[in-house]
């Protein structure tokens, strides 16, 4: 009494059919709670950089490294750090400040606006001695085919 097995059809319990989609919203998960954490962390971090205080801090920040550095700028130099320097101010203008933050923010302006004046004073001072110094070579020369008596 053997059975033709080959001819059977196999029919799975619903339990069974359903497995495989279980296994595959299991391994899922890790990937869901990743990108709803990336998501968070996205959501997070505009928050903060767009809050008054990181504004202010920015500012602040700048203020420091251009004190450290105006001495050795050069023009390129000094129009790179007043371009960043004008976007910052640009976001903090349009916030509303408390008076403790609007005094800190006027402050902060005030120390770059003078370094800024200090370094480009600085510059023109530096051209100017290479023009003269310049010119001063160009004076030598038309004294010296001046006085050559050949």
């Amino acid at each position: 009494m053997e059975e033709n097995i080959e001819n059977k059809e196999v029919v799975a319990t619903p339990e069974v059919q359903a497995a495989p989609e279980a296994n595959g919203l299991k391994s899922r998960k890790p990937l869901i709670i990743t990108i709803l954490i990336l998501v968070l962390l996205l959501v997070l971090a505009i928050l903060i950089t767009s809050s008054k205080p990181y504004k202010i801090h920015k500012l602040k920040k700048l203020t420091a490294t251009v004190e450290q550095e105006y001495t050795t700028y050069t023009t390129e130099d000094l129009d790179k750090v007043v371009a960043k320097y004008e976007k910052i101010v640009k976001k903090l203008d349009k916030c509303e400040l408390n008076d403790k933050q609007a005094s800190k923010v006027s402050e902060l302006r005030g120390e770059c606006n003078g370094y800024f004046a200090q370094a480009k004073g600085r510059i023109i001072l530096e051209d100017f001695n290479r023009a003269l110094d310049a010119a001063g070579d160009e004076v030598k020369g038309v004294v010296k085919s001046m006085t050559d008596d050949d």
